[in-house]
């Protein structure tokens, strides 16, 4: 379902800037980058110029990906932008290269066999800050190459909705949520899977299909099934593509891991193909919600065992006919078998493989199908790619099963760990909290001991299904921003005025009850500091702000992160909350010039990306209703949150 306030069309086709490649002859086809340019504006697309630069520049720098614009020897020019009410020019006339009837700009001395980004920035006038940008990432010119790209510029420092004339996605990219976005090194995003059909289940039946469990009355069901669809989207442009190919497994995957290798591809592994939804009755109201992976009909499995691998350079077309740079390219290859299926499980690149020749893949808890009824896994493996292809059960195991866990790297000295932070739904004490993974010289091994204090107690910072993400230093982090608290345990005093509730590791005590996500803020679990604490946020407003349940995080490139969506109590109604958490030193805070509602869509679980530009990415989500006729809404809205470097 697409947001109403994106439903604008963009129809602005302003002109083509011809970028041409040195060696080149021109005879007979001139090499080169040209440029379709259009606006997004608050509304969600401009049907032109946007008032606010009508006098204004555009500057556009074509440098090799790792140098910035302002680097000497790195081409970079100005144009004006023109005022059609005035009727000026948008751009110095010059020849019509292609034949297209718009006149290009010859720019020539750009490097052949380089990878090179393009940045064009929109600004008021000469020497003022930019308003809008756009990026395109991966460009490659080969001598004589004649390359066309649509450049479209999205406000700086804040969200966009991309409508389906931005995006002009193929009719098979439908709502969804559960899928994962992985951004790719040649500054693509590829969006994988993720629920897409759903049904309302009357409760006798779901009771039947998540047996041996036992429901309360009044608990809401759905059955959900998986897409088995990939995408392509090109964040400089807005447009997603279809793969040529679909995932390798008969119905789909969803809430599946993927791990971007340093060479591209992408590892996807196990996840379920269908589901039931549940959400069960609170007795302070509301629900706590839960899943079971199930078989709905024949050729579905409900856990997915297998892994499969995406390419970005299968199915390129030879030539590039369209002289886009063939942004649609990339298919799945080199299918095998997880060691033990799961699904909600955390994967991550093996932390000391960055730069490895044979890099490796670490899968860790998730879901176990071994038992009657699922239970959280006590196992991890991994995938090596310089040896058999296969997965591979690790040594070692939990000691308590983890699913649903947000998922840290750490590295902070010279050992590199990953943090597995909640996914035990009713720790019993802070060991259960936070788990970390270390690689060793010969495998890797799972910590004994908790890494926060001794002596104190964190029952109030148990997460199910947290957002995890690095603040201050995203490279090589130390701190993770923690959001979206579910699951905790609270005794309950209904006879304090207003009642209260306090957190608690101890069930067999008074009345003790879900805590509210209210009363659960987000958290910053740092490394750096002594003692490892578990630091709140400046700033933050526990009672007013939005928790974040089942919200959507990423960061930014300086330090900062973004959460949004979510919800703001069991209920589960979708919010447009957003928050961003700024660093400095050892500190995080909440940036109150950020708009509650800046996020264009209320969302549950969207999934999200931050690009090799910078620019962090949000697509899809889910809303549902509880009361009344229970329904499942899929969404497939694409938000940008246009950094700019």
């Amino acid at each position: 379902m697409r947001s109403i306030a994106t439903a604008a069309l963009v129809v602005a086709v302003l002109v083509s800037v011809g970028l041409w490649g040195c060696q080149d002859d021109r005879s007979p086809d001139p090499g080169g980058v040209g440029m379709q340019i259009r606006y997004i504006t608050d509304e969600g697309a401009a049907a032109g110029v946007p008032e606010a630069i009508y006098d204004g520049v555009l500057r556009v720098c074509v440098a090799p990906t790792l140098s910035s614009c302002d680097d000497p020897g790195v081409f970079s020019t100005y144009f004006q932008v023109g005022n059609p009410t005035s009727g000026t020019g948008l751009f110095a006339p010059g020849e019509d290269i292609d034949e297209d009837g718009r006149p290009e700009k010859s720019i020539e001395g750009l490097p052949m066999d380089t990878t090179l980004k393009l940045v064009v920035t929109a600004h008021p006038a000469i020497g003022a800050p930019a308003t809008w940008s756009c990026r395109a990432d991966g460009i490659r010119l080969a001598k004589g190459e004649r390359r066309f790209l649509t450049c479209t510029l999205a406000p700086i420092g804040q969200f966009s909705a991309l409508d389906a004339t931005v995006t002009q996605a193929p009719e098979t990219f439908t709502g969804r949520f559960g899928h994962t976005v992985t951004a790719l090194p040649d500054g693509r995003v590829l969006i994988a899977g993720g629920f897409d059909t759903s049904a309302p289940v009357p409760l006798a039946d779901c009771q039947t299909a998540v047996a041996p469990l036992t429901l309360a009355a009044g608990t809401v069901c759905f059955r959900l099934i998986a897409s088995k669809k990939a995408f392509v989207l090109e964040p400089g442009s807005g447009r997603i593509y279809g793969l040529a190919s679909d995932l390798g497994v008969t119905y789909g995957r969803a809430f599946h891991s993927a791990v971007a290798l340093p060479d591209g591809r992408v590892v996807l592994s196990g996840g379920i193909d269908s589901a039931i939804l549940y959400f069960e009755p609170l007795a302070g109201g509301g629900y706590f919600p839960g899943f079971v992976p199930r078989p709905a009909d024949a050729g579905l499995t409900g856990f997915v065992p297998t892994f499969e691998i995406f390419n970005p350079q299968l199915n390129a077309l030879a030539d590039n006919p369209n002289r886009d740079g063939n942004p649609e390219r990339g298919g799945l290859e080199g299918s095998g078998n997880l060691a033990v299926p799961r699904a909600f499980a955390t994967a991550a690149l093996w932390p000391q493989d960055a730069g490895a020749a044979f890099p490796r893949v670490v899968v860790l808890g998730g879901l176990d199908p071994a038992a009657v009824t699922t239970r959280p896994s006590l196992s991890w493996e991994a995938w090596n790619d310089g040896g058999s292809g296969a997965f591979a059960v690790g040594a070692g195991s939990f000691a308590r099963g983890r699913t649903m866990a947000g998922l840290g790297y750490m590295l902070y000295g010279s050992t590199p760990e990953l943090w597995l932070i909640g996914g035990v739904a009713g720790a019993t004490n802070d060991t259960e909290l936070i788990t970390i993974w270390q690689s060793t010289a010969t495998g890797g091994v799972i910590s004994s001991a908790s890494p926060l204090p001794i002596g104190t107690a964190h029952a109030g910072k148990n997460f199910v299904m947290p957002c995890v993400t690095p603040v201050g230093n995203v490279v090589n982090p130390v701190a993770h921003l923690v959001t979206g608290s579910i699951g905790p345990w609270c005794v309950y005093d209904g006879a304090a005025v207003p009642p209260t509730y306090t957190p608690t590791y101890d069930l067999s005590t008074g009345e003790v009850r879900r805590c509210p996500a209210a009363s659960i803020p987000p958290y910053v679990v740092n490394k750096a500091v002594a003692g490892v604490p578990l630091s709140t946020i400046g700033g933050w407003n526990a009672a007013a702000d939005n928790p974040h349940v089942f919200g959507g995080c990423a960061s930014l490139p300086d330090g900062s992160a973004l959460v949004v969506g979510g919800a703001n109590d069991f209920g589960f109604v979708a919010t447009r909350g957003s928050h961003r958490v700024t660093w400095a030193g050892t500190a995080a805070t909440k940036d109150g010039a950020m708009p509650a509602t800046a996020y264009p869509t209320a969302a549950l679980l969207p999934s999200a990306a931050t690009t090799v530009g910078g620019d962090a990415i949000f697509v899809g989500g889910l809303s549902v209703t509880l009361t009344g006729a229970p329904a499942v809404t899929f969404l497939d809205d694409v938000v940008v949150y246009n950094y700019a470097d």
